[in-house]
């Protein structure tokens, strides 16, 4: 037998074996390939005269994705209190990005409150969420983002060490 590989159902496929398969055998391991990609294969019979049969009909397979999103983000150190905190971050994926979460709170509390984080369309891996401006106090803010393909996940920061934002207060000064 020979076993034949393609990335595209109808696009052109390759052998993958380096020797011929034996007969009897009933499976074959392909450790070629990208994690979460899609392949397709046929395999072949090939006859004493080493002439190949027709392909076998087309069997679809993907290995397990095991490559987590990357993660980047410009930490936000300081902030003005009573004024929204416009959070941004990269996010990167093999396959593509299923979410992006923002997590945040008033520092000293226990709760987070969670927002998606938009963007990403086209070839954009920028994505954007607003802490709200009633959260910015002087006790300041607290923070972590979250991203997933669907199988994997990646975080900047966590619930349990997360991101700090000292705020500081705005004076208006009026000259007469």
């Amino acid at each position: 037998y020979n076993v034949y590989r393609s990335e595209l159902m109808d696009g052109t496929y390759r052998k993958i074996n380096t020797t011929l398969i034996s007969q009897g055998v009933t499976s074959f391991v392909d450790d070629h390939v990208a994690p979460g990609v899609q392949y397709y294969y046929y395999f072949t019979v090939v006859g004493t005269d080493l002439k190949e049969s027709e392909p076998s009909g087309v069997a679809m397979a993907s290995a397990q994705d095991t490559t987590p999103p990357v993660l980047s983000h410009a930490a936000v150190n300081q902030a003005p209190q009573g004024a929204a905190i416009s959070i941004v971050a990269n996010v990167y994926d093999n396959l593509g990005v299923s979410f992006v979460n923002l997590y945040y709170r008033v520092k000293g509390t226990t709760e987070y409150s969670c927002v998606p984080m938009y963007g990403g369309a086209g070839t954009s891996n920028r994505y954007t969420a607003t802490i709200p401006a009633g959260v910015v106090t002087e006790d300041g803010v607290e923070y972590y983002i979250e991203a997933s393909d669907g199988r994997q996940s990646a975080t900047m920061y966590s619930a349990a060490s997360p991101r700090s934002i000292r705020t500081y207060e705005v004076y208006t000064i009026t000259v007469v």
